[in-house]
């Protein structure tokens, strides 16, 4: 951040505090950017972020699968 403009660039992640005045709509006004500017760069986040949850959601998956197995052994 210089002189109150927020710079990005490819490799950089959005902060948490960009992302939420992004999903309330006022990017375009804080940042003087037109909306365009930033939506790609939402996209790839939340792409990112779902992809992730959707690795742990399946790691989750698996574990459970194996505690259940687990307790049937031990119950039989």
């Amino acid at each position: 951040m210089n002189d109150g403009r927020i710079y990005y660039s490819e490799d950089r992640e959005l902060g948490d505090y960009e992302i939420e005045i992004m999903t309330i709509d006022k990017y375009h006004n804080c940042f003087g950017k037109r909306e365009d500017y930033y939506k790609p760069l939402l996209e790839k986040y939340y792409k990112k972020r779902t992809d992730r949850l959707e690795e742990v959601y399946g790691e989750l998956k698996e574990h459970k699968d194996m505690l259940e197995e687990k307790l049937e052994e031990i119950l039989n």
